[in-house]
């Protein structure tokens, strides 16, 4: 019966759908944006600056700030607007441009119920059960970077509060943690596609991401209702 369901599943999935993925095959970022990352920048989150960025043959090019002393980035999500509970994984498929593979790290922060109802609580302190951060190796060749969802709730040393609506989700790049300057910058990052996936979201026959029409790099224009299938 489980087989039968997953067969009908994929056939009322809409054509291209591949989990929720977000693949720039048709020349537009699907609403994601992109700027320095706040989080590792000197001068902080207000003064983050929009990034170069471009969507071309289907991959979405950016470029670190330039004069920035470490090359970074905060890549953010259009609107999400569904269970938490669907998804198990996050993946980018992404390389540098660069001579040489670079060491840094990656963090993934989400936005969610619990997240808001402790923020309007004043009972939120720091971004620990909204938030992880591992060490990265930033590939020169196309490689798929996952960070697994319940692995992370399985480990009994972090707490996780991965549950009810999820709002949006971030990534900040910190591509070098060496750099002393531009000279250690990657010429570019590039993304070929972001997914968003998990065991239920597949059997419920996989999503499709809403086209947002908004253009990237126009800060507070994403936020308005999300609308899904």
């Amino acid at each position: 019966m489980c087989g039968l369901l997953i067969a009908i599943g994929l056939l009322i999935a809409p054509v291209g759908a591949l989990a929720l993925t977000w693949d720039f095959d048709d020349g537009t970022t699907w609403g994601w944006t992109a700027q320095e990352s706040g989080w590792y920048s000197t001068r902080g989150t207000d003064d983050a600056t929009t990034v170069y960025s471009e969507v071309e043959d289907g991959v979405w090019r950016l470029a670190p700030v330039p004069g920035a002393r470490k090359p970074t980035l905060q890549l953010r999500s259009p609107p999400i607007g569904e269970d938490s509970a669907l998804f198990d994984s996050v993946t980018l498929r992404l390389r540098i441009i660069h001579h040489t593979p670079t060491e840094g790290t990656l963090q993934m922060r989400w936005f969610n119920a619990e997240y808001t109802r402790l923020l309007g609580l004043n009972q939120y302190e720091g971004e620990g059960p909204f938030r992880t951060v591992r060490y990265q190796l930033y590939p020169t060749q196309w490689e798929d970077i996952t960070i697994d969802i319940r692995a992370l709730e399985a480990n009994p040393e972090v707490e996780v509060v991965w549950q009810d609506t999820l709002f949006e989700f971030q990534f900040g790049l910190d591509i070098h943690t060496a750099a002393q300057g531009p000279a250690d910058h990657p010429s570019f990052v590039e993304v070929d596609w972001i997914q968003l996936t998990g065991v239920e979201e597949l059997l419920l026959g996989e999503l499709s991401p809403q086209e947002i029409v908004v253009e990237a790099g126009l800060p507070g224009a994403l936020f308005g209702e999300p609308d899904f299938f």
